[in-house]
Parts: structure tokens; C-alpha cells; sequence
């Protein structure tokens, strides 16, 4: 019987992608795995893992290239038979107009196979225009470290390690996103400033992380250090200043853990302000734009046109044929954004985070759209009912004030505590991480016995799981709608919508 052999040369032929964007072959009753190929190419590849019944390769040479491949235009995207190579995009190879179609092809196959759903619940992706599929990052965390000669290099990493690629440019960030890192990382080197090193667990700068107003493009910069000092701050502040003036405001994180999560939990302001603003179109009455002041710490989708398109999915999902539920529980709420686009149509609306600078953002984000600049009344703890602010209380952005509320509590200790009454004709809203729901949050959505569901995913085999487990208990899945947050990589987000057909009691 045939074998496949570590570091052996194959010759092989793409049939599909797989989920995450890797082609698949068959060779030896194995299933061999090849990044950044193409459904039809035929390939030289390299085993480099082997396992059981599969093994992961990497292209050698293409032989044949499939009709559906074309030129990356990134100088540090993969080329057949290199050594080093940028792992950020992974689709470049392929037009745009064919990632999307693939992508949607393999998130119906993943639903289908790991959660029995039809295809026919799944509609058309929502996708970019053409200059949306690039440059439409409107952040970057980018690694900083040191080559062999002790330079001080940034850029990001090759893929399953932690090698830096230097890299002066990115085709998915802004320019002058990456002329700020050129600057930082030219005057590290000149004031031999030393970076992390992830095999000593020394130096100060580990990654540089800056978020840009997609409307106005101001820039929110961030220091991610190992520890709290801050070399030469005050010349820093300067200089940033008088080469960046589009730069709102300068902060500080502080991870001194070893771990590859970049951000750590303290923060320090250095100068300006330290959140930035975006603004949201088609979500309110009158044509008013939605504006989110979002904090240096917060979560926002990383591309502002497309998270416009999916609050739109969202909102219709919500209040479909003219539906207007009597409360909905926005949870993993972040910035408010998803609470308060539906809030002017809803008589309540409650949005639930853990995260304290997300719930403090969300709340300065309601009075931004809809209250004077007087304070919002606090309101204990141990309250669940929803504050419902009448003209007594406050003078309104608009002739509707509509009722909204937000909880720093982690989700499942909040339905842990909610009764059913508290909300009548209840609507769900989930944006929950890659991971999924976990199991006791699924749960408590259970026992509630909301009305419908919208479910936010970035992730597939978690969505399809999570939805496996509703249409269980007396939950139908109406449709998905998958929406392109991510050109030029193998992700896709997507809302889905289910409605309560038995079970309500």
C-alpha cells in the first residue's frame, strides 16, 4: 500500500478550499491540505506534516494553475517555494469576486455538514464594492521585535509562528497607518529603544496598535509594553505630534504576561484623548447618522463600511414585516452600536458586555445620539428593570426617547438573574466571540424563551454548532445572511435569524 512520507515531493490536484481557506487534495487515501492554492491547480507540493489520515503541504511549484488564480499584488504574499512570507491575508491569490463566491460555498458546506441545515437558508453574501477591497482595516496590531543583527524590525507574523516578516507596507491598512510604524520603528532604532523578545520575555515595545476614524481618517495610537515605563515619553509625544498631526490622541497598555494575546489590563493616557468616533449611516430616523465613540480598549469590527452593512442586516432581521418586540437583550453588546440602532423602534433595549470600557463607551454613546449632555442616572446594580427616561428627566436629542439601558456584567450572570416578565415579546441579539456561545449561556437563552434570535458569527463550526443546539429546543432557523467583513482572507461574518416554534411556555 501507497505511503506518504514527511518532506516528501507530491504531485497533486486541488479539488476544493477547505474553512480555513486551505486547498484540498487526495493522494494515497489521504486528504492533504495546501495553503494558498486553488480549486483546479495543479501542484509540486512539499509534505510538512503528517498525520493519521491527512498531512499539511506547502506548494513547491505550480504546474498548472487554476482559471480561478491571479497575481497577488502584495510584494510579501506567498510565492511557490519560498522560505518566508507575511501571514496576513490568505486569499490574494484568488479574485475578489471568487473569494466571495468560495467563501460562501464552504460556509453552506460547514452549516451542512456539521449542522444539517439546507442550503436554502442561506442567502447571497453581502459584499465590498471594488475600492472597499482594500485599505479597509481601520486598525493594526502590529509585532515589533529584532533580526539577527539586533535591528529593531515590524511587521507581521509567518503563519504558524512567531517569526516576525518586516514589512514596510500593507495593502489592507491604510498608508499612513504604516508610515506611522515606518516612523516608530526608525526612531526605536535611533534611540535604541529595545523591543520584546518573545524567547527572553524582555525588552518594552511588543506591538503597536493604532485605530483610524474611517470618516475622517484621525488616527488613536497605542504603546503595547511589557512593563510601565516609558522611554523618552515626553520627546515621544513631541515628535508624534509635530510628523502626525491627524493623531487624536497617545496611549499605553500594559501586558506584562507571557502570552500571545496582545493587549494587557491596565492602560495609561499619555496624550489627547483617548477614544475615537465613527459614524454609522442608515440606522436611525431622520436620516440621522449613528455615532460611536469608541475607547483605545473597546471592540468594534475592523471595517466600518461592512459592520454599517451588517447593523443593517440586523436591524431588519429585528424588526422584520414591521415587528417591533417589546424588549431585546443586545448581549456581548460592546460599544453599544447594534443596541442603539434598533432602540428608536423598540420599547426597550438592554446591552450586556464585561468588558468596563466597552458598557462606559455604550453609555456616553446613548446620550451622543439621543440625550442632552446631562448625566445619565445611575442605577443600582441589583435594578434590572430598564430605565425609561421621560421628558422630566431630560431634554431629547429627538422627539422620541427611547428606553435603553447597559450592564458590565459577564451574560450568563445576567440571565442567570433575568425573568422572563421583565421582558414580554423578547428578541435575542448575540455577537458572542469566535468560540461561540458557551453552553450555560445557551441555556439560560433557552429557558427565556425569546420570541427570535439574531446571532452574530465570525466562525462557522461555532455557529453552526450553537444553531444545531437551538433548533433542539423549539427554535427554527429562518436565514443566514453571510456579509464579507474580511477581503482578501478566508473569513466571513454572518447574522442568522431564528424564531421560537414550540416550546413557548
Amino acid at each position: 500500500m501507497s505511503q506518504i512520507f514527511q518532506h516528501e515531493i507530491k504531485k497533486v490536484r486541488i479539488e476544493e478550499l477547505s474553512q480555513g481557506g486551505d486547498g484540498i487534495a487526495r493522494a494515497e487515501n489521504f486528504v492533504i491540505f495546501v495553503p494558498y492554492s486553488a480549486p483546479g491547480d495543479e501542484l509540486g507540493v512539499k509534505i510538512v506534516e503528517k498525520h493519521k489520515n491527512f498531512a499539511k503541504a506547502e506548494i513547491v511549484k505550480i504546474l498548472n494553475p487554476s482559471k480561478f488564480r491571479t497575481s497577488a499584488p502584495c510584494p510579501y504574499y506567498f510565492t511557490a517555494g519560498a522560505k518566508e512570507w507575511c501571514g496576513g491575508c490568505n486569499l490574494q491569490h484568488l479574485s475578489y469576486l471568487y473569494q466571495t463566491e468560495i467563501k460562501t460555498k464552504v460556509f453552506r458546506n460547514t452549516l451542512q455538514k456539521l449542522g444539517h441545515f439546507s442550503e436554502q437558508f442561506i442567502l447571497p453574501a453581502l459584499t465590498v464594492q471594488d475600492e472597499g477591497q482594500w485599505k479597509y482595516r481601520n486598525k493594526i496590531q502590529i509585532p515589533f521585535g529584532v533580526d539577527p543583527q539586533s535591528k529593531i524590525i515590524s511587521g507581521f507574523f509567518k503563519p504558524k509562528s512567531h517569526q516576525i516578516i518586516p514589512i514596510q507596507a500593507c495593502l489592507i491598512h491604510s498608508e499612513k497607518m504604516m508610515e506611522i510604524v515606518r516612523f516608530v520603528n526608525d526612531q526605536m532604532n535611533s534611540w535604541k529603544i529595545k523591543s520584546y523578545s518573545q524567547e527572553n520575555h524582555k525588552g518594552w515595545l511588543r506591538h503597536l496598535y493604532i485605530r483610524e476614524e474611517s470618516w475622517s481618517n484621525k488616527m488613536l495610537l497605542t504603546f503595547v509594553t511589557l512593563d510601565p515605563s516609558f522611554p523618552r515619553k515626553e520627546e515621544w509625544i513631541k515628535i508624534l505630534n509635530k510628523e502626525f498631526p491627524q493623531i487624536l490622541g497617545i496611549c499605553q497598555n500594559i501586558n506584562p504576561e507571557k502570552t500571545n494575546v496582545i493587549l494587557g489590563r491596565s492602560w495609561k493616557f499619555l496624550w489627547g484623548q483617548n477614544y475615537l468616533t465613527e459614524k454609522l449611516q442608515g440606522l436611525r430616523s431622520n436620516s440621522q447618522e449613528l455615532i460611536l465613540k469608541i475607547s483605545a480598549g473597546s471592540f468594534f469590527q475592523v471595517n466600518t463600511a461592512m459592520a454599517n452593512k451588517l447593523y443593517q442586516v440586523i436591524q431588519q432581521f429585528v424588526l422584520k414585516e414591521g415587528e417591533k418586540p417589546d424588549t431585546v437583550l443586545d448581549l456581548y453588546c460592546g460599544v453599544g452600536g447594534i443596541a442603539l440602532s434598533l432602540a428608536e423602534s423598540c420599547k426597550k433595549v438592554i446591552g450586556v458586555d464585561e468588558v468596563p470600557s466597552s458598557i462606559s463607551d455604550a453609555k456616553e454613546n446613548s446620550k451622543l445620539n439621543f440625550y442632552s449632555d446631562e448625566p445619565i442616572p445611575c442605577q443600582k446594580e441589583s435594578e434590572m428593570a430598564v430605565i425609561s427616561f421621560n421628558s422630566d428627566q431630560r431634554v431629547s436629542k429627538s422627539k422620541k426617547i427611547p428606553s435603553i439601558d447597559f450592564f458590565c456584567k459577564d451574560v450568563y450572570s445576567f440571565l442567570k438573574r433575568f425573568k422572563k416578565e421583565w421582558g414580554k415579546s423578547l428578541t435575542f441579539v448575540l455577537d458572542p466571540p469566535r468560540s461561540g456561545v458557551a453552553p450555560e449561556v445557551l441555556a439560560e437563552i433557552v429557558r427565556l424563551r425569546a420570541e427570535k434570535i439574531v446571532m452574530v458569527s465570525c466562525e462557522a463550526s461555532s455557529l453552526a454548532r450553537d444553531l444545531k443546539f437551538l433548533c433542539s429546543t423549539g427554535y427554527g432557523l429562518k436565514k443566514i445572511q453571510p456579509v464579507d467583513l474580511f477581503p482578501q482572507s478566508s473569513h466571513i461574518e454572518s447574522v442568522s435569524l431564528l424564531s421560537l416554534q414550540w416550546g413557548n411556555f
